[in-house]
């Protein structure tokens, strides 16, 4: 799987956010999806059952 960095990530403040932390020992073991990848993920596996929840 394609993935980036927590720093590259451009939604990092969802871990880092004091309203709900994540342990700063934990965010090496976070690691988004690149946009492309999270894009292919998502039509192959989520959007076709999304699909079917709205007919």
């Amino acid at each position: 799987m394609s993935y980036t960095t927590l720093d590259e990530y451009q939604r990092k403040w969802i871990f880092t956010h004091q309203s709900m932390p994540v342990p700063e020992a934990d965010w090496p073991q976070i690691k988004p999806m690149t946009q492309a990848r999270a894009a292919q993920f998502w039509k192959e596996n989520i959007s076709a059952q999304s699909q079917m929840q709205n007919a």
